[in-house]
């Protein structure tokens, strides 16, 4: 949808480098490593619709006075089941170096897991010195630029807060077709520019907390808990200050469009162990660099990024 909008609008984004990820991600954003498209060097940025660590100080700084910043936040056992399944994908893949496996092949050291069985592993094991442990550990607050690892009440809330005054919108998946209208509105998008199509990439079994395990999973991911409830109450608001006879009209028009595009389209188209042991290496930042750009930049360039992202638990792993 946003990509739709962006390319008919002709706006100039920054370009993933490495895809998917923009500015050194999973560090924080470093505009020094945001790379402009390649038919437009010389132009600012002037949207980024890819994979960012947050940072409202250094995108201000870096973005047009007039940004609007928005994201989207998930419930997080659905979040946490879903992330788990992606990356367990490619366990056995063979890449050099593997990003896409971590943190799930050092968590599971050879066992197969359900989502619950690999909950209780990350508890006993995970910590910071996993490349990418954030994907099964508070992920989206790591996305907002929250330390993952935070628990001092007052410093969430604070972060909480600070989140709220610098993000105009936070949609809500479970309210998809809500945050979606309350973005046309935000943006001022025509109907057009908001009709979507819903893709699922893969498929997976989703398994049922009990009490005992939802207790253990609240505690782990608290911060990606707190960020929800916090949103999720501030959708509504948006929700009552928006109209909500007038919020249900706009739904009804939204599904409607929606409706009509899912029919055109099918006419087009018919038919145990307590430690983690590290025992794969880690390899050297310019075998990084290498392997992520084939050096279709400088080397120097590559290296620099590829650094970064080590440094802020974004390194990869050999498989050989």
């Amino acid at each position: 949808m946003l990509d739709r909008y962006i390319a008919r609008n002709n706006i100039t984004t920054a370009k993933p480098w490495p895809a998917p990820f923009v500015g050194g991600y999973p560090g924080h954003i470093n505009f020094k490593l945001v790379k402009k498209p390649d038919n437009k060097p010389h132009q600012p940025i002037e949207a980024i619709n890819d994979h960012l660590r947050f940072d409202a100080q250094v995108l201000r700084q870096n973005m047009p006075s007039d940004t609007v910043y928005f994201t989207i936040l998930r419930e997080p056992w659905a979040q946490f089941q879903s992330s788990f399944h992606y990356y367990n994908k490619w366990a056995d893949e063979r890449l050099k170096p593997n990003c896409l496996n971590l943190p799930n092949t050092l968590v599971k050291n050879g066992s197969v897991m359900t989502s619950i069985q690999f909950l209780h592993r990350c508890v006993k094991v995970l910590d910071r010195r996993v490349p990418w442990y954030f994907r099964a550990k508070n992920y989206q607050a790591h996305d907002l630029g929250v330390d993952p690892w935070l628990t001092d009440q007052q410093l969430i809330n604070e972060r909480i807060q600070h989140l709220e005054s610098s993000l105009d919108l936070v949609m809500i998946t479970e309210y998809f077709d809500i945050s979606v209208i309350l973005l046309k509105d935000l943006l001022c998008l025509s109907w057009n520019n908001v009709v979507y199509k819903i893709q699922k990439h893969f498929s997976y079994k989703t398994e049922e907390l009990n009490n005992k395990n939802r207790k253990i999973f609240e505690r782990w991911n608290a911060l990606d808990y707190a960020l929800y409830q916090h949103f999720n109450n501030t959708l509504w608001r948006k929700v009552r200050e928006y109209g909500e006879e007038r919020m249900e009209k706009d739904r009804q028009k939204l599904n409607y469009l929606l409706n009509k595009t899912v029919q055109k389209t099918a006419k087009q188209h018919p038919k145990q162990h307590q430690h983690i042991v590290l025992n794969t290496s880690l390899i050297n930042i310019k075998k990084i660099a290498e392997t992520m750009f084939r050096y279709s930049i400088p080397e120097t360039t590559a290296v620099e990024i590829a650094s970064y992202m080590s440094a802020n638990a974004g390194g990869c792993m050999s498989t050989t």
